[in-house]
């Protein structure tokens, strides 16, 4: 009964913040800016707002419903060898879960309380960058763990295509080129469309370490679930974890162009209406497909688990 109840709390607490970040957008004071900007009416300026909140909510909910599954699954063998990694790796997608609707209450509460009070743009953006971090940190980082838990419960061969030099080398390349993006704009804050307003070496050591560090526990969370996966015995659970470790690797993928996109965001600030929607649609389209596949994952381990 406990369970039951803790169940229904998560599902409605979930719902509430998608609902609040709903009403926020839908019923918050508009950016006079960004209606001259763009030439929109308020019918048209809220037909917009619907067109991507509503794809959004249904991308959350994949989220959550992938989650749901995933610790029932974790719930349902939490007393052999592999329980205690799961239950973990189910915390983690928790965590992920709520924190794409969390995060996007905090931006957009940050963004509301700029619009009335434009005083206090500065530190409100400086606290919503470090807000923001929190979560999808701590979702990465439980994740990979319980896969690394996974890892130590069998015999690990090479797996093929895996090459440890080329994988240094990537990380290497991805953390050069995060960290000059991120401090080759304006560090003063008294440039519009700086994102952090910050000195370039606090966004190195406060910014640009933890989100590479996130980055990194959700590529090495991808890569112990795969090894996990081609080392366990049953095709059928091998291919439930391939997905698994496929919708981690897109949405880590997806959260890397995200943020560079944020730092990016003087030059999509040119463009017209119509380019920037699809670059917002194809972002919510790539979210669909990485937490597509974690639904999908966790799913067929639900259903092999029942037969």
């Amino acid at each position: 009964m406990g369970e039951r109840v803790k169940k229904r709390t998560l599902f409605i607490l979930f719902i509430c913040l998608t609902l609040i970040y709903a009403l926020i957008v839908l019923l918050g004071p508009a950016d006079s800016t960004t209606y001259l900007k763009y030439h929109l009416t308020q019918s048209k300026s809220y037909f917009l707002s619907l067109s991507t909140i509503i794809p959004l909510a249904l991308v959350w909910y994949s989220a959550y419903y992938g989650f749901s599954v995933f610790r029932d699954y974790a719930r349902v063998i939490r007393k052999t060898a592999e329980g205690q990694a799961f239950d973990q790796i189910a915390r983690g997608l928790g965590f992920l879960a709520f924190s794409l609707p969390l995060n996007s209450v905090i931006a957009s509460l940050v963004n509301l309380l700029t619009v009335q009070h434009p005083s206090f743009f500065i530190p409100l953006t400086i606290s919503k960058n470090y807000l923001l971090l929190i979560l999808p940190l701590c979702a990465f980082v439980t994740i990979s763990r319980g896969a690394e838990k996974l890892t130590l419960l069998v015999k690990r061969n090479k797996i093929r295509g895996y090459s440890p030099g080329i994988w240094a080398l990537g990380i290497i390349l991805l953390s050069s080129i995060f960290s000059w993006l991120i401090i080759a704009r304006p560090a003063d804050g008294g440039d519009p469309m700086n994102v952090y307003h910050l000195p370039n070496w606090l966004i190195i050591i406060s910014i640009a370490t933890p989100y590479l560090y996130t980055w990194f526990r959700g590529v090495l969370a991808a890569y112990y679930t795969s090894s996990y996966q081609h080392n366990v015995k049953g095709r059928l659970y091998r291919k439930s974890l391939r997905y698994l470790s496929a919708g981690i690797l897109v949405v880590i993928l997806v959260n890397i162009l995200v943020q560079s996109m944020t730092m990016l965001s003087s030059r999509f600030y040119h463009l017209h209406l119509t380019p920037l929607l699809v670059v917002v649609y194809m972002l919510i389209a790539l979210y669909a497909v990485g937490f597509g596949l974690l639904v999908l994952g966790a799913k067929r381990m639900r259903k092999i688990e029942e037969v």
